[in-house]
């Protein structure tokens, strides 16, 4: 962390926070919901890369999601009935059993027209593509519900990136500014914080 400020001094600017973090934690009390609003409206041509650690094997959990009504899904990251569950536009499928207390890569692929989920590279659980648009955007910690956080994630999160079309649009990581979590999107150069209640836990600092 300490290289990374000094190659930002160096390069005549200081990033706006105080040190990178393992992780944010959403621990998941009865009075601490805390999620983060992606401003990325989920649709047919979202992907992304995620290193996603679930604590429990609580059903109805959504670490990356968004969606409308009907059949505007754009469930990236969730987890149903203790699988990966992937749900796009209309397409939903579950596959796998994710165990707790323990770091997943995630990574969603468009390939030969399909929607494909990987799991530490493995491919686990595919839907067919289909165009859709969730009019909402995406939160990261809960699934975006026509605009009210729901389903809330009880797990932690490092580095998330996002893509459209193919385009990295957020490239986050985990920052503390104090004791305070946000993601750091080194995309746009902004922080990203905190849209719901209580606080995100801190993973310790990265070296």
């Amino acid at each position: 962390m300490l290289m990374n400020l000094r190659n930002a001094l160096m390069a005549g600017k200081r990033l706006p926070y105080d040190a990178e973090v393992e992780y944010l934690e959403c621990a998941g009390t009865s009075s601490s919901f805390p999620y983060i609003n992606t401003g990325i409206v989920g649709d047919s041509n979202t992907t992304y890369e995620a290193m996603l650690w679930r604590n429990t094997q609580s059903t109805n959990e959504c670490a990356i999601g968004s969606w409308n009504s009907g059949n505007t899904r754009c469930w990236i990251a969730y987890y149903f009935s203790n699988n990966f569950y992937l749900g796009m536009g209309a397409q939903v499928n579950v596959a796998g059993t994710p165990q707790p207390n323990a770091w997943y890569k995630q990574t969603l692929k468009i390939e030969s027209s399909n929607f494909n989920l990987y799991v530490d590279d493995e491919l686990t659980v595919s839907v067919p593509q289909t165009t859709f648009t969730s009019d909402q955007p995406l939160y990261i910690g809960a699934m975006n519900s026509s605009g009210t956080a729901f389903y809330y994630f009880r797990g932690r999160f490092g580095a998330v990136k996002i893509y459209q079309n193919g385009t990295l649009v957020r490239d986050y990581i985990p920052v503390r500014v104090g004791t305070v979590g946000y993601l750091y999107d080194r995309v746009s150069g902004k922080l990203f914080g905190n849209a719901g209640t209580g606080d995100f836990v801190l993973g310790p600092d990265k070296n």
